[in-house]
């Protein structure tokens, strides 16, 4: 799965995106907006549909919003390609995957994505973007990637605010 990330996770990011996902700093959204949207045209190919990596709906209802889904917002407004938030739900929580390892975070995963119902005529012959806030590991990309590409996506693609670089999970 090829991927982008805006920034390096370090002390100055992290405080940003704590602050959109924890905070309600929703306004920040646009700014980042613009920032992915740079992100994105550095892939070598055009893509049809963009899918926010889901919440668990008690997550999002205790949080208020997926701020996965406020950035797919901003950057379907900057590049005009639609945002598909039904098409993948979380249908079963998570334990917050703070600290885990890869191998931690797949195992704890499982299970934890599936498409909705009406999603494969959606994702037939489509080429995705999947948008999160921090790539960590890679685990909860490559997991939702998995799924959409079972689902009928012809490819799957990840952007995210923010990339942990390896020597920081250790």
């Amino acid at each position: 799965m090829a991927g982008r990330s805006v920034f390096v996770y370090n002390k100055v990011s992290s405080q940003m995106i704590l602050k959109l996902k924890y905070s309600d700093k929703t306004f920040m959204v646009e700014t980042f907006g613009d920032h992915l949207m740079e992100a994105l045209k550095t892939f070598n190919r055009t893509f049809t549909l963009l899918i926010p990596v889901p919440l668990h709906w008690r997550r999002q209802w205790i949080r208020k919003y997926n701020q996965s889904s406020l950035l797919a917002n901003a950057l379907s407004r900057r590049c005009g390609v639609p945002v598909a938030h039904t098409v993948l739900r979380r249908v079963r929580p998570t334990q917050p995957l703070k600290g885990g390892s890869f191998h931690k975070r797949v195992t704890a995963l499982q299970g934890a994505f599936a498409l909705s119902p009406k999603a494969k005529p959606i994702l037939a012959g489509q080429h995705v973007v999947l948008i999160d806030d921090v790539w960590t590991t890679g685990a909860t990309l490559q997991s939702c990637a998995h799924v959409l590409l079972q689902g009928g996506a012809k490819s799957v693609s990840a952007l995210t605010m923010a990339r942990v670089l390896p020597a920081d999970l250790s």
